[in-house]
């Protein structure tokens, strides 16, 4: 019996040294935010839930757990950007939950590979927040390396809870009234009325179109979305929206245009839709003079931005432009060497100083010059005006200089250039080739010699008469 006892240990040691263990996150996810706006109680509200991939590696499902007291997501509208387009979903998920039952979701049908330090943004529209001052927010997030349902965890995250504020009042113009009076008396409602928005477009001072207060659908005037401190949409011809389509593009607008500070995203269809030019207008720009418009990760060049205008408003910076196409803009530093490639340079003294120019009047900067690195006390940057300079100790010909700028809104492609130097005294002693003493000696020697010959000649033939 002690034997078999012994036996039944050791295949239990066994199995449960072979058995598969429970996966692992591999770490945490990194910087982990949630923004809600606004964060009154009971408010129609943007949640923005982000995060970055710490490793490269395959994702095949996004769980994000709500916490806290729980918001209404009856009737909200979720946008992703950072990853391709996967299958979303809002809401229970669980039916046999009791307690923490909202998530969202995002999956795909494989697993796809996501580089390290992607940031990705969760931002959903129209949650409604609990209707008393309490705690809401995240239970966790988790991101699965494997398609679901077998979930192998790669990253996760904790609890971020934020306590909402007590409700506001808003004034009862920015509100969607119960009913529409006509002046026959009897009551209607435009379906483009019933359209609930994000009140933060209400904020005070913003110039956006009061769906309710719309006569004629039909033609609409000035179409205006206005996210103070992000950015003011304004359709800059009439539009009709007494139609089906064009009331749910309105009522889905999270959908089809992701407001952002210095970033805009509108998508294709519903440009398609409209038919109408948009003027974009970014708030509190924070470059000191023009950046570079970037549309779909591409830099737009000066010809291909019409109405472009960079104003200081307030004592804050704004840009607005004209936009014809959907896609996805962004406002970057735009950053200069004043430099072409394969540049001469000639000068008297060494180091030579090099300038240039960046719109991030704070940026950072590291600068390598034939794999060596230039000090930081040697850039000198005026935060003032984006100018910057240092001093580079060049090598004779031909130099490589590499500059990195670093800007706390935007990663910066660096520029590399080739320098060839000529120190103007060299280029002198080349140019002009001096007779040295020794030639002046052989020289010497050989006007000696023909006048020798000259005499001996003379001699030989006076000896001979």
């Amino acid at each position: 019996m002690k034997k078999i006892l012994q036996l039944l240990f050791c295949l239990s040691l066994v199995t449960f040294l072979f058995l598969p263990k429970p996966s692992q996150a591999v770490t945490s996810l990194n910087n982990v935010s949630l923004e809600i706006t606004p964060q009154n109680a009971g408010s129609l509200s943007s949640w923005k839930i982000s995060f970055v991939i710490p490793a490269n590696t395959k994702i095949g499902h996004i769980l994000i757990s709500l916490g806290g007291y729980q918001p209404d997501l009856s009737s909200a509208e979720l946008f992703v950007t950072g990853l391709p387009q996967g299958n979303p979903q809002v809401g229970k998920s669980n039916i046999n939950c009791v307690s923490n039952c909202d998530d969202i979701r995002y999956f795909f049908n494989k697993p796809i590979d996501i580089a390290q330090n992607t940031k990705i943004i969760f931002t959903l529209n129209k949650v409604k927040n609990p209707e008393l001052a309490v705690q809401t927010g995240l239970n966790f997030i988790d991101v699965f390396s494997s398609q679901y349902p077998q979930l192998v965890l790669a990253f996760s995250s904790g609890e971020k809870l934020i306590t909402l504020e007590n409700a506001q009042n808003l004034p009862e113009e920015n509100l969607i009234p119960q009913t529409a009076t006509s002046e026959a008396g009897t009551e209607t409602l435009l379906p483009i009325q019933k359209v609930q928005i994000n009140q933060l477009f209400f904020k005070a001072g913003a110039k956006t179109t009061k769906l309710s207060e719309i006569k004629d659908a039909s033609k609409v005037e000035d179409l205006t979305f206005d996210l103070l401190g992000k950015v003011e949409v304004n359709f800059t011809g009439p539009v009709d929206l007494s139609k089906p389509e064009a009331v749910s593009f309105i009522d889905k607008l999270g959908d089809y245009m992701v407001f952002d500070n210095l970033h805009f995203v509108v998508k294709k269809e519903l440009m398609d839709y409209f038919k109408v030019p948009l003027r974009l207008t970014f708030y509190q720009v924070p470059y000191v003079w023009d950046p570079d418009i970037l549309k779909d990760n591409i830099v737009l060049t000066k010809d291909k931005i019409e109405n472009y205008n960079f104003a200081s408003i307030d004592e804050e910076n704004q840009v607005t432009f004209l936009i014809k196409e959907a896609g996805d803009y962004k406002l970057i530093p735009h950053f200069e060497l004043y430099l072409t490639d394969n540049q001469e340079i000639k000068n008297k003294a060494n180091p030579v100083t090099l300038e240039g120019r960046i719109s991030d009047g704070q940026a950072g900067f590291k600068i390598n010059l034939n794999d060596l690195e230039i000090k930081a006390d040697q850039i000198q940057l005026d935060p003032k005006t984006g100018q910057f300079s240092f001093a580079a100790n060049l090598n004779d010909g031909p130099n490589l200089i590499k500059v990195e700028a670093t800007s706390s809104y935007s990663d910066l492609q660096p520029i590399t250039k080739i320098i060839q130097y000529f120190p103007i005294g060299k280029i002198k002693e080349t140019g002009s080739p001096q007779i040295s003493p020794a030639n002046f000696i052989a020289i010497g020697i050989a006007i000696i010699l023909i006048i020798l010959i000259y005499i001996l000649v003379r001699m030989s033939k006076k000896k001979k008469r």
